[in-house]
């Protein structure tokens, strides 16, 4: 989470708080909502989105494929991208190390080999529950034959 400071293609710049930013990526994504937290609003109409402050237009782009894309480019970024939580490497390290138990990852940890990361309380993990799950045993006849054809099952 962070923030990053926009220029759009009119030299008018945007600050935008509380965002997950990812410098690589070639396309960025905007949410409405986020507009709404700066004080812009948008409106849509026939295929164009306006971004107006106030009585002025911000920014106006027409829908392309599916998508308003808003040109404009990134002045300034602070962002911590690497913010997952102590649960979230937790679980990473589960899955890597093929659906391990809490208890052996624990152990793991304490010889340092997963890093310098403290282990949290793993999550319910339902690939876990199904894969140590086996197929009920049938219950046992309540009636036993006692020669060939006496008793019949028949499928209605």
């Amino acid at each position: 989470m962070g923030t990053i400071r926009l220029k759009m293609f009119d030299n008018w710049e945007m600050l935008l708080q509380e965002v997950r930013y990812v410098p690589e990526l070639k396309r960025n994504l905007l949410s409405m909502g986020m507009f709404d937290l700066i004080g812009l609003t948008t409106k849509i109409e026939q295929g164009v989105v306006k971004i107006q402050k106030g009585a002025s237009t911000v920014a106006k782009e027409v829908k392309k494929n599916g998508l308003y894309l808003l040109e404009g480019s990134t002045i300034i970024a602070h962002t911590s991208v690497a913010s997952q939580t102590m649960q979230d490497k937790t679980k990473l390290w589960h899955l890597r190390l093929g659906h391990i138990s809490e208890r052996d990852l624990v152990e793991l940890n304490k010889q340092k080999l997963l890093g310098d990361d403290r282990m949290e309380e793993l999550e319910f993990c339902d690939h876990c529950i199904l894969g140590k799950s086996h197929r009920l045993k049938f219950e046992t006849g309540k009636h036993a034959s006692s020669r060939p054809f006496e008793y019949a099952h028949a499928d209605l």
